[in-house]
């Protein structure tokens, strides 16, 4: 396992209440609650991260809250955290933003912890009629990161319809996939991915990695590392490099133009069964932009493969690993939700605890949950909790990801 020291990668990722998108336009699935229901909640919500934030009136903001949830389950005559759905509605309608952002309309230069980067957003952006499409994208060696988005993005259907970031890596290439050091190009990445999301409005099912030249290594090993927080990877005439295939399960994947290693990359995708890796000779930046626009992340996926590289990335959706081993051979978990018979199957090797996260997509909170784990089975009627609800949002800035219940399993040794 690499070792960092680098805390700041993981704070990296507790952005504020601001790194929530604004209202979706629309959202695919069955809402309980009425629209002025949802912004009640909303207000509420975000009136209880503002004093939790400002450590100012933080009793009385969660007392709101918590009135205001007891009254719309008494309306709707169901409990309010099985509604995932609209949740995921309440969360990021709770964000605040500004119509005004520095790259409205033009390129703009923006800096985070040392970290520049050029930002390009539509020229009638506005906060509230986000969410938008966010393209993290690296540019080749020797490429400024101005002209990348000038020659590679800007004329594009991007340029009017998502918030574009061009990622100035470091100067040594060397150092772009090194994450041993703060100036590593992984830390940029994901340093860049913290400040659009805390001043832009972001669809948090729709941020896409692009790579260009050495860039394309940089990508993938990004997706890799953090496979929850990506809907796909699009890698432009370089090398795929050593990033393994097992964490791409849930990341469709794009190697156009050469890129190197992309035909052995596709074929360790298939053989896991994953089948989301396509590779094309010649497709250009427009059409790597409709591919692009065209994927979204599945916030809930029913299985989840996860092999942690790192002792910082040790979680993947709904599944946290701890006491992680990368020298015992096969290290990896593999979990499985089945609501209908209201079951998570785990089958873990190389981790000492695991620790699941839940939500009613994935089973039914109402009836006693079933986890089997390496074949040991537990069975628990587990409590929706409204703290874990917002402390996970607020750490994690991605109201994507829903979850109100939770369980730690100690991993059980092998016979």
């Amino acid at each position: 396992m690499r070792r960092l020291s680098l805390p700041a990668l993981a704070a990296t990722l507790a952005f504020s209440t601001v790194a929530l998108a604004a209202p979706l336009r629309a959202i695919a699935f069955d809402l309980q609650l009425a629209k002025s229901d949802h912004k009640k909640l909303a207000a509420a919500v975000a009136d209880y991260y503002k004093a939790f934030k400002e450590e100012k009136g933080t009793l009385e903001a969660r007392g709101d809250l918590e009135e205001t949830v007891e009254k719309l389950e008494k309306k709707a005559k169901a409990p309010i955290l099985a509604m995932v759905e609209d949740l995921e509605l309440v969360m990021v309608q709770a964000a605040d933003g500004e119509d005004r952002v520095p790259g409205k309309g033009k390129i703009s230069q923006e800096e985070e912890r040392g970290i520049e980067m050029s930002v390009h957003a539509p020229k009638d952006y506005k906060f509230d009629s986000g969410p938008y499409p966010l393209v993290l994208t690296v540019p080749d060696a020797g490429q400024k990161a101005d002209d990348h988005l000038r020659d590679d993005w800007l004329s594009t259907g991007a340029a009017t319809e998502a918030v574009i970031v061009a990622v100035h890596m470091p100067p040594d290439v060397s150092d772009w996939t090194n994450a041993v050091n703060e100036a590593g190009g992984l830390q940029s990445v994901m340093v860049a991915m913290g400040s659009a999301l805390r001043t832009y409005s972001v669809d948090s099912n729709r941020v896409y990695l692009a790579g260009k030249g050495a860039g394309v290594a940089v990508v993938a090993e990004v997706a890799s590392l953090f496979p929850d927080r990506f809907a796909a990877v699009v890698g432009r005439a370089g090398d795929v490099g050593a990033t393994p295939a097992e964490n791409f399960s849930t990341i469709a994947t794009l190697w156009i133009s050469g890129s190197s290693g992309a035909d052995s990359f596709a074929e360790a995708i298939g053989k896991l069964g994953y089948e989301n890796c396509t590779v094309e000779g010649s497709t250009d930046a427009a059409g790597a932009w409709i591919w692009l626009s065209g994927q979204r992340r599945s916030a809930n996926p029913t299985k989840v493969s996860f092999t942690p590289r790192t002792d910082f990335s040790t979680g993947c959706f709904w599944i946290n690993a701890e006491g992680v081993d990368t020298d015992v051979e096969g290290t990896s978990v593999i979990a499985e939700a089945d609501r209908e018979s209201n079951t998570i199957t785990l089958q873990v090797v190389g981790m000492t605890r695991v620790t699941v996260y839940l939500n009613d997509r994935l089973v039914d909170l109402d009836r006693p949950v079933r986890v089997v784990l390496n074949g040991v089975e537990h069975e628990t009627q587990l409590e929706r909790k409204l703290n874990l609800l917002l402390d996970r949002v607020y750490r994690s800035g991605d109201p994507g990801r829903i979850y109100t219940a939770s369980r730690a399993y100690d991993v059980p040794e092998a016979e």
